[in-house]
């Protein structure tokens, strides 16, 4: 959990979040792959900087609201609680989701009217879903798709049939058994070229009842050739998740993908220890963004929180001069954070520079000011003012 979130929820004053609700908006396309008018479902986080460019989850069986609602309001609650970047939530709807999830049969037995309709469910996504929400939200991109059932199906097979699709893929219970087992054979025979991908790959599935019993066993095929095959750039994550079925698995896996997609953004505690053991612990700490850029195909820096955490870390290793220099240059990028200026001063007086601290006290106090109408929890502002006078009256020069 952020360090700067267990601030703000054990000062002591009620938090009252402000009314921000989330943004839904109903798009239409009048597709040209299906011939027809096609539905998709947006939901954007609250506070959303117009300048921001955020990563896109696509979701599938967005047709059944349940299952919709289910995904943003775990989606939501996590960044709310600071464990996932701010992202934009596409819901695909499926008006034949048999025919539109699954690849094209190449054994005689499953060639039916009912399957094989994936290649246009891409085609739509890569010419006319993902284009409007490039040009209507300005998004990063980095995609994620979470698939449950023959949603799971769908986003396995892209993998090989159409691999710039998604950066990400949660696989939730997928049926493998279709034409043979063909997803498996395929990914099989590309191997080669999976294994250089820049993918992060997490699959769940039930052992009670059925479908899932039944799945399981071409899922732990495809598990064995994936685990003698994961490389630095490619990793599979697969979970046989005990008691759930696959009506129950869902709520259970979609938190977990997330999160463990989400790591990704996050330095871990050993990654943490490992930079102490370097000559610049801060040139490690922003190598570590340069190399999640290059994962994820746009230039991240690290948040607010990101580096109001890595600097608790320093200051609990007693690390004061690093931790001032870090947030110093935090400041570059968020140069209205009243508590970036606190931390400076904070620092600053125990490396017994109390003449600088002062400055940066009284400077905490001047930018808190205009940030006062910004909080998003009652009581913030007048907390913070109170813990900066302090500091600031506790300097006699």
């Amino acid at each position: 959990m952020r360090q700067l979130l267990y601030i703000l929820f054990c000062v002591g004053f009620v938090l009252t979040i402000k009314a921000q609700e989330t943004n839904d908006v109903i798009h239409k396309i009048d597709s040209e792959y299906f011939k027809e008018q096609r539905e998709i479902k947006v939901h954007l986080p609250k506070k959303v900087d117009t300048t921001e460019r955020l990563p896109v989850i696509y979701v599938f069986d967005a047709q059944w609201s349940p299952f919709f609602k289910l995904t943003t309001s775990i989606i939501d609650y996590l960044i709310e609680i600071k464990e996932l970047p701010k992202s934009i939530v596409v819901g695909v709807n499926s008006n034949k989701r048999q025919y539109e999830l699954t690849p094209e049969p190449v054994n005689e037995d499953w060639k039916i009217p009912s399957l094989g309709g994936a290649k246009f469910l891409e085609n739509h996504l890569t010419h006319e879903v993902i284009p409007m929400i490039d040009r209507l939200y300005h998004p990063a991109p980095f995609r994620t798709a979470i698939g449950h059932s023959l949603g799971g199906t769908f986003v396995l097979n892209s993998i090989v049939d159409n691999p710039k699709l998604f950066n990400a893929y949660i696989a939730i219970s997928p049926n493998l058994q279709i034409d043979d087992e063909e997803i498996v054979l395929k990914i099989q025979r590309n191997i080669d070229k999976i294994k250089k991908l820049n993918k992060f790959v997490f699959t769940t599935i039930g052992n009670k009842g059925k479908p899932d019993i039944d799945f399981l066993p071409s899922v732990k095929k495809l598990d064995a050739l994936l685990q003698d095959h994961n490389s630095k750039t490619f990793s599979w994550q697969f979970s046989v998740y005990d008691g759930f079925t696959h009506a129950t698995i869902p709520t259970e896996s979609i938190h977990r993908g997330i999160l463990e997609v989400s790591k990704k953004w996050e330095i871990s505690e050993e990654q943490k220890e490992k930079m102490l053991n370097t000559v610049n612990v801060l040139t490690n700490f922003d190598n570590f963004y340069k190399n999640l850029s290059n994962w994820t195909g746009y230039t991240n820096i690290p948040s607010f929180d990101d580096v109001y955490d890595f600097g608790y870390f320093l200051e609990k290793k007693e690390m004061y001069a690093e931790a001032v220099a870090l947030y110093k240059l935090a400041l570059k990028n968020y140069p209205q954070k009243s508590q970036l200026y606190n931390k400076i001063g904070e620092n600053l007086v125990k490396t017994k520079n109390d003449k600088q601290a002062k400055e940066y006290f009284d400077l905490a106090l001047t930018i808190l000011e205009k940030e006062k109408d910004t909080f998003e929890y009652e009581g913030t502002y007048e907390y913070y003012k109170n813990v900066y006078d302090k500091n600031s009256k506790k300097i006699k020069l």
